[in-house]
Parts: structure tokens; sequence; C-alpha cells
């Protein structure tokens, strides 16, 4: 019996680690217009294929927060930002029978150079030492 409750005693106590594969945690303030972004979503996509993760979170007052066992491996990636708010402009959706009202037209607040709709991205390192990344958005 104590050969049994010696490993389980000693696996509650230290738990089985994880498994990160390499990964590294990400973590850092996105700000917009001198704000910090009150809502979005972050992704960091591939540059090279032999790269096997890609990863993103979302962006909750200003901050994002990505764990290592969802992170990513040393390397260098595209980040996407988006943000999206009703466009106060547009003109207001019509019902096109049952089902109430289709939802409101929505616009893009991150500019075209930092979002999926452009065609420059940002590249970041995931490298060993601390992954924090700040991105100040004009």
């Amino acid at each position: 019996m104590r050969k049994i409750c010696t490993p389980l005693l000693l696996l509650l106590l230290f738990g089985c680690g994880s498994n990160t594969d390499g990964r590294r945690a990400l973590s850092g303030t996105v700000v917009l217009n001198g704000e910090p972004l009150d809502h979005g979503a972050i992704k960091f996509q591939t540059t090279d294929p032999a790269q096997k993760y890609e990863t993103g979170a979302m962006i909750e007052h200003g901050k994002f927060n990505i764990p290592a066992e969802f992170g990513l491996t040393p390397g260098v990636y595209k980040v996407v930002i988006t943000s999206q708010e009703v466009d106060k402009n547009a003109q207001p959706p019509v019902a096109k029978g049952p089902g109430g009202t289709p939802p409101p037209k929505m616009r893009e607040r991150i500019p075209p150079e930092y979002s999926s709709q452009g065609s420059r991205a940002i590249e970041v390192k995931a490298t060993p030492e601390a992954n924090v990344f700040d991105f100040d958005i004009k």
C-alpha cells in the first residue's frame, strides 16, 4: 500500500507539470489615441510555415495576456489588432422579414496598418526572455 500511496501523494503535491512544447507566455498593452483600448482582439500569425502555433487573445481595458500553454514558440509573427464599434454615420438597418431588426453596421476603430484589413503588419519576436509587447496606436 505504501508503494502506491507515496507516488500518488507526490503527484498531488507537485502536480503533473505543464507541457508547453517550448511555447512562451505573452502579455502587453494596447493604447489607441492615448487611451487604453477598452475592447478588441489581438492575433499573432506565423510568418514561417515551419512554425506550428498561432495564437490570440481578447484585449480588455488595454491589456492582453496569453499563458504559455497557448503561447508561441520563438520566432517572428505578424500581429493583427482589431476593435469594432457601431458606425453612427451608417444608415440604420432595415428589417427584411420576420426575425427582428438586423444588427447595426460596425466599423473598425484600428487604422488599416494594424488591422487585418491592411497590407502592412507589425512583427514581434517571441524570444525566451520576457515576452511583453506594448502597442501605441495613433
